[in-house]
């Protein structure tokens, strides 16, 4: 069941909150099939034998981009953004290309980088003890499906080696492969291509719907928190890095947009997303937690959570694991730390107005001073069952309150998957939660 009764608009702010995440996907995509920083997993034998049908995680990251890049096309088609290429600053000059058709052309160039239309040779692989990579570390090698044959002879003496034997991606040009300024000419036009296409997008959301310019711009700047980051860098003034991302300037942003778009996605969403985002960007200021070896992978699993609860739809309520006890204990204690007050005072109430409500339908109405009081009481139109109906929704108030404090907090805490408890991060963040 949904959280909440969307908006009209629903769908198109869905599909421009995809395209965002897409463009940056494509991109993250993109840089690392030019750098070569892909991550390597080898094709295992039974999806190399009649030609087996991949999921999503067994296909080679040149069918993931070419994926992303499907995607991009398509939504952009939906939502009326696919623009003649020459209306983007300096790109196109063929009046009938749309900035689809350029698009395309510019992720064939990878596959087909000379002017033969020979494939580029797939870069030797230097084996390192490294972390979790950068990328969807579950896909699967980027080689040609070898023909089914052709497998079948060279795999029993080939042993596949181990995960992990991969150079790290890192998207400001350090580590295994080409240097930043080796990139060439496929980056650079890409990168301007990209980076034109945003910004007409941008401008002509902003000027058909502001949701639909919020969506976008959320969808890119919480994909952009993996497919930007390099671990490596710490600095709040390279967009690649750890501060820049997860900095209090981006936080306030992602924020905000997460909280005008609230009434698409309901209260449990919003704050599964708003906290997670929050306590990654506490993480994102302690060096000692970035250099842990899970740091990057519970950060995938991190995205991979944003994109389900926004994109997926996925409620936010089956990210609790069964319901455990603890957890629900835990989310009782919090509820009651919270609403005591009001707990206690709507529990006097409904007990005073309960034995108001006893006297007045019991009560001898010919005594004169209870005759006078009933009478003044019902000229304000409070009657015995009004008192009663008065209390009975004071009391479901308050629970209604407490039951949606007790789920969201039950929610957020699963939908984190910081390399650092719970616990602690509220410790360094110093702020209980918000009553809504």
């Amino acid at each position: 069941m949904s959280e909440v009764e969307k908006p009209v608009d629903a769908e198109a702010v869905s599909n421009a909150l995809r395209l965002g995440w897409q463009i940056a996907e494509l991109r993250g995509r993109y840089w690392q099939r030019i750098n070569s920083r892909e991550p390597v997993r080898h094709l295992s034998l039974a999806l190399s034998k009649e030609y087996a049908l991949p999921l999503e995680d067994e296909r080679t990251p040149l069918e993931r981009l070419y994926e992303a890049q499907a995607i991009v096309v398509a939504v952009s088609g939906q939502l009326g953004l696919d623009f003649p290429a020459v209306s983007l600053s300096g790109q196109g000059k063929d009046p009938d290309q749309r900035a689809s058709t350029l698009l395309m052309a510019l992720t064939k160039r990878l596959s087909h980088p000379d002017d033969a239309g020979n494939p580029p040779a797939t870069p030797a692989l230097a084996p390192v003890a490294a972390a979790p990579m950068l990328v969807r570390a579950v896909s699967s090698a980027d080689t040609a499906r070898t023909a089914p044959a052709a497998v079948a002879e060279s795999a029993p003496n080939s042993p596949a080696p181990a995960v992990g034997s991969v150079p790290i991606p890192s998207p400001s040009g350090g580590g295994h492969g080409r240097s930043a300024a080796d990139r060439g000419p496929l980056w650079e036009d890409f990168a301007a291509f990209v980076f034109a296409w945003d910004a007409r997008v941008q401008d002509q959301l902003a000027a058909v719907s502001f949701s639909q310019f919020s969506a976008y711009q959320l969808g890119r700047g919480l994909a952009e928190v993996s497919w930007q980051l390099d671990p490596a860098v710490a600095g709040a003034d390279d967009p690649h890095g750890w501060q820049f991302l997860l900095g209090e300037v981006r936080l306030r942003q992602l924020g905000r947009l997460m909280d005008g778009l609230s009434s698409y996605f309901g209260p449990m969403t919003v704050a599964a997303v708003k906290d997670s985002v929050r306590a990654w960007g506490t993480v994102a200021h302690e060096p000692s937690i970035t250099a842990r070896p899970d740091a990057i992978g519970k950060l995938i699993e991190q995205s991979h959570v944003w994109r389900n609860l926004l994109i997926g739809g996925m409620s936010a309520q089956t990210l609790v694991p069964g319901h455990g006890q603890v957890q629900k204990l835990h989310g009782l204690e919090l509820v009651i730390k919270d609403f005591w007050p009001q707990l206690i005072i709507g529990i006097l109430g409904a007990v005073v107005l309960a034995v108001g409500a006893y006297l007045l339908a019991t009560a001898d109405v010919t005594t004169k001073e209870i005759g006078a009081a009933l009478g003044v009481l019902g000229s304000f139109g409070i009657t015995s069952a009004a008192v009663i109906a008065r209390s009975k929704e004071s009391v479901l108030q308050v629970f209604s309150r407490m039951r949606l404090l007790y789920y969201t907090d039950l929610v957020s805490t699963a939908a984190s998957r910081v390399p650092i408890i719970e616990k602690q991060l509220r410790a360094r963040n110093g702020q209980p939660r918000k009553k809504n």
